[in-house]
């Protein structure tokens, strides 16, 4: 049975081939399947353009904690303006009352079915500039107070341009709480009364205890275990089971890198081992602090993208950002920085208020005689100062002479096979790459491994 097939099977209530969603979504096939949900290649009738739709399956949509937050999802992110965050472009409900969700149309792999066909490592300097690109993603997520908490290499797509070149994008923003959606199409995904928690691996401990006090430190912790899986093709944290995993989280200490592949830089290895400290305190409080770690080891164009991090207004207190839950954005609630401006503002309004009123009685009581009214006006002095993003430039660290640097640009896929079109929401699986020679792991930067194939 093809995918077609089985998908019209297993799926009534949702569109088939020809149908046309909204009144101007035409579907053309299906891109790909999972437990909870569908994703479709679709193409705007009047535009003429293709578009990804993902929905959910009808056996769920009447689950009102995964319908809303399906569309929480799409709310927040179409918040998130970066070329390095999968745009979600419209969203809706059938007439059956399933809610859609439409994308922008990737065409590329997921960063998990690139790093399979590699035989070998990845190039150390390939493997900072991808999560430098991921980074920028995160740090204008952050700003908004988004926390993606289900960070993965599935979840990191290398999309090519239209004109052959590779960007790095974010996929599935916006889930926070145990009680949400975190990736309708991952059937890895741990479970808990049919609403997704997230992926054990990858789950920082704090989001093991309670989901609902993470903040952007758990996905620095994601990045750290990202780092660690690329750079040694392992796994930090191990088990036979979810609750082996859980286990290994909260009490095990992983390997070093350089244990494990010695080539790996002694600072590199640091910066992984910060990124996945238990304690979050003791972790980067921001993912500009990560990303200025970081830029020693990357080539000229993701250093480019580690000065692009530092340069977004992220939360730089030691305690990390105050981020509050996507459905506080969604309902409208200001963080707090906000409502310190708003209750400024009403202060201040109140007290020209006051002066309006009072000043030109005061002016003709000078003018009755010596008898003066005298009123004590409210200020804004006594306030506490409105915290305020700094607009000052960081400083990268100069490259380690023991880490060379390699300037590059990413080049077009022109040795690869026609890339296959993927959603933005699940991407399957492409063409295995061929290799076309090896180079050393600190010689060669993503471009050029992305450009020569799999060693």
């Amino acid at each position: 049975m093809d995918l077609m097939t089985e998908a019209v099977v297993c799926s009534e209530g949702l569109p088939n081939v020809g149908d046309v969603v909204a009144g101007k979504y035409r579907i053309e096939r299906v891109l790909g399947k999972g437990s909870m949900g569908m994703v479709y290649r679709a193409q705007h009738e009047i535009l003429r353009k293709p578009v990804a739709i993902k929905m959910v399956l009808p056996q769920l949509a009447d689950i009102p904690a995964i319908a809303s937050r399906f569309v929480n999802e799409a709310r927040a992110a179409a918040r998130i303006r970066s070329e390095h965050v999968a745009q979600v472009l419209d969203v809706g409900r059938l007439e059956n009352g399933i809610p859609f969700m439409v994308l922008e149309l990737l065409e590329g792999q997921d960063l998990s079915d690139f790093v399979e066909g590699f035989k070998e490592h990845l190039p150390i300097a390939s493997v900072v500039d991808i999560v430098l690109e991921a980074l920028e993603a995160l740090a204008l997520a952050h700003s908004l107070g988004i926390v993606h908490r289900d960070l993965k290499p599935s979840n990191i797509f290398l999309a090519h341009r239209p004109d052959g070149s590779c960007v790095v994008k974010v996929l599935d923003f916006g889930i926070s709480k145990a009680t949400t959606l975190s990736n309708p199409f991952d059937d890895t995904a741990v479970t808990l009364t049919n609403v997704s928690l997230g992926t054990p691996a990858y789950m920082s401990p704090e989001q093991i205890r309670n989901a609902k006090h993470v903040d952007a430190r758990a996905d620095i912790w994601s990045i750290g275990v990202i780092l660690y899986t690329l750079l040694t093709k392992t796994d930090p944290f191990v088990g036979d089971s979810v609750g082996a995993v859980f286990a290994s989280i909260l009490e095990d200490t992983p390997k070093r890198l350089r244990a494990i592949r010695p080539e790996v830089p002694e600072v590199l290895d640091n910066v992984v081992i910060k990124c996945l400290e238990r304690d979050r305190r003791r972790r980067y409080a921001n993912v500009a602090e990560l990303a200025k770690a970081l830029a020693p080891m990357a080539s000229t164009a993701g250093q480019g993208s580690a000065e692009r991090v530092c340069r977004t207004p992220v939360a730089r207190n030691r305690g990390g950002m105050d981020a509050f839950a996507v459905e506080t954005l969604i309902d409208g609630k200001a963080p707090p920085a906000r409502r310190w401006m708003i209750r400024a503002a009403f202060v201040a309004l109140i007290a020209l208020s006051v002066f309006i009123v009072v000043a030109p009685q005061g002016r003709r009581a000078e003018m009755n005689g010596p008898r003066v009214t005298q009123v004590s006006l409210v200020t804004t002095s006594a306030l506490p100062p409105i915290p305020t993003p700094s607009s000052s430039a960081v400083v990268l660290p100069a490259a380690s002479a023991s880490v060379p640097l390699v300037a590059s640009t990413y080049p077009p896929f022109s040795e690869l096979p026609p890339p296959t079109s993927q959603a933005a929401g699940k991407p399957t699986r492409t063409q295995t790459m061929k290799p076309t020679g090896a180079k050393s792991a600190n010689e060669v930067s993503i471009d050029n491994v992305l450009r020569g194939g799999r060693h």
